[in-house]
C-alpha cells in the first residue's frame, strides 16, 4: 500500500527556551510568526533536518494596523533583520511567499483583534470594527537547514 511508509505528524507548542524533544530527534522543526530560538531548533533537528520558519510581511494584517493606529505596540515589521538573522544561523535553501485578502463579517473581524498580539494593551471593545471588512495575509516562509560542523571528507 501506498501509504504503509508515511509516519504521522505531531503537532505541539512548546517552550521556546526549552524543547520537550531528544537532541537529534526531529525532522522538521517549524517556526510560525514567533521568535527564533536557533540554538534549540539545531539541538532537536537531526542533521539533515529542515527548519520552516514563516515571518509577516510589510501588508501583514495592515487592516488592523490602520485601525490600531497610534496604539501599536509595533510600528512595522522588519522583516529584512529577521532574515538576515536566520541567514546568520542557517542556510537559506528556499523561500516562498505567500499574499491574499479575505472578506470577514463582523463576528470575524472582532475576532481578529482579539486574536492579534498587535492589539494587546487595547481594549477591543473600544475598537470600531465597522470599517475593517477584509484582512490581508503577507507571509514570507523561509526553508533553511543548519551548516554541519565536523564534517569529514
Amino acid at each position: 500500500m501506498a501509504a504503509s511508509g508515511v509516519h504521522p505528524a505531531n503537532f505541539f507548542v512548546a517552550d521556546l527556551t526549552n524543547i520537550p524533544l531528544q537532541d537529534d530527534s526531529q525532522d522538521l522543526v517549524i517556526d510560525l510568526l514567533t521568535q527564533a530560538n536557533y540554538a534549540e531548533f539545531r539541538r532537536v533537528l537531526r542533521p539533515e533536518g529542515l527548519l520552516i520558519k514563516i515571518i509577516p510581511g510589510p501588508d501583514y494584517l495592515k487592516e488592523i494596523r490602520q485601525l490600531l493606529g497610534g496604539s501599536l505596540l509595533h510600528e512595522s515589521h522588519a522583516d529584512d533583520d529577521v532574515l538576515r538573522h536566520f541567514q546568520a544561523h542557517c542556510t537559506l535553501t528556499d523561500s516562498r511567499s505567500v499574499y491574499y485578502s479575505r472578506t470577514l463579517e463582523q463576528d470575524q473581524a472582532r475576532d481578529m483583534i482579539r486574536m492579534t498580539p498587535m492589539a494587546l494593551g487595547v481594549d477591543p471593545e473600544t475598537l470600531s470594527t465597522d470599517t475593517l471588512h477584509a484582512i490581508t495575509i503577507d507571509l514570507r516562509i523561509l526553508i533553511g537547514s543548519f551548516p554541519q560542523t565536523g564534517a569529514e571528507f
